[in-house]
């Protein structure tokens, strides 16, 4: 596999993916829990601003509002960087993002959906980049997660999304 240089941008783009993530877990926990020690993010060098895409469906106002200030905090916790949501109907969601991944200029961060988009495919074309080497580079504990719900995101040994949510998909049970 080719090796791949990490620009600013790119891991700017990675730590507000798992900002996102880390932000929306907390965000259905019960009660707040303090952050281990450290930094969130990466701040933009001075005088440099970046802008981060966020598109994400819409499922109702309410995830809207939450996102928006995921958003908001996270710009507030990363100076020069700014998270500009886009809120995106149902309906136009999986043709939006695939419309901008065919124009090489995907979002940044957004609502991945293996349904749409099964986890070889991202592997196979580079859609996301691996995280497996942020995960170390942070000691990032994934014990906060199933660890089948870990290996839905990845393939061939590698990390290239983490879960914000696993529930099931289907019932199955005996009436007899």
């Amino acid at each position: 596999m080719p090796e791949q240089k990490l620009s600013r941008r790119d891991f700017l783009r990675n730590s507000a993916i798992a900002a996102f993530v880390v932000g929306g877990l907390a965000a259905c926990a019960p009660a707040v829990q303090p952050a281990p020690g450290g930094e969130q993010g990466a701040a933009a060098p001075a005088g440099e601003a970046v802008t981060l895409t966020f598109v994400c469906d819409i499922i109702n106002e309410g995830h809207v509002k939450v996102r928006d200030k995921w958003a908001q905090e996270f710009s507030e916790q990363n100076p020069g960087v700014t998270v500009q949501h886009q809120p995106t109907a149902n309906a136009d969601y999986n043709t939006k993002i695939q419309t901008l991944f065919a124009a090489g200029t995907p979002p940044d961060i957004y609502r991945y959906l293996q349904e749409i988009t099964p986890i070889i495919t991202v592997s196979q074309k580079a859609l996301h980049l691996q995280l497996d080497d942020y995960i170390a580079a942070d000691d990032y504990d994934l014990s906060d997660f199933r660890p089948d719900a870990i290996k839905l995101y990845q393939w061939d040994g590698k990390t290239f999304a983490l879960p914000r949510d696993y529930g099931n998909q289907n019932l199955f049970y005996n009436v007899d």
